[in-house]
């Protein structure tokens, strides 16, 4: 009876973790989908990967040309929206709380941030963490505020403190 009991706990738990990746995939489809639909242009196509999701935040690297980043989304009312942007400071749980996170959650993230990036080419890691500032997007959005492209100009516009 014993073993019969661990096999179907063992099998339940099995169940879970595939779900759990059906989950993250599923809502990483969806973030990749907001930002492309925000960002991407034929002359200048956004790559987001990858994307590190835990509960209701996720952090996803892009590049667009020769710039690159990463951007803190949230799930609001249902739906990811861009919360900022930012460089090396979303692998930092620090940052991430200070977004709204609570601390074990933000510490679980960076963690998850690290571990995709490590699996990623350095110089692809490098160009993400080449952004500079941190630029406060928000649930309205990127209006106004042209591609990833032009991020340079941010850096004047939102710096870091």
């Amino acid at each position: 009876m014993k073993h019969i009991l661990l096999a179907i706990v063992f099998s339940l738990s099995l169940g879970l973790s595939a779900i759990d990746r059906a989950w993250a995939n599923e809502h990483a489809h969806h973030i990749i989908h907001v930002m492309k639909a925000q960002f991407d242009t034929p002359e200048n196509p956004l790559t987001v990967d990858p994307v590190s999701i835990e509960g209701d935040f996720a952090v996803a690297g892009w590049s667009q040309g020769s710039k690159g980043g990463r951007a803190l989304l949230k799930l609001v009312d249902g739906q990811w929206t861009i919360h900022l942007c930012a460089g090396a400071g979303l692998k930092q749980a620090q940052l991430l709380h200070e977004a709204g996170m609570d601390m074990a959650s933000a510490e679980k993230l960076a963690a998850l941030v690290a571990t995709d990036e490590a699996q990623m080419d350095a110089k692809q890691v490098a160009l993400f963490d080449s952004f500079e500032g941190t630029v406060m997007i928000g649930a309205e959005g990127h209006a106004g505020h042209g591609t990833h492209g032009t991020h340079g100009t941010h850096g004047a516009e939102a710096p870091a403190q």
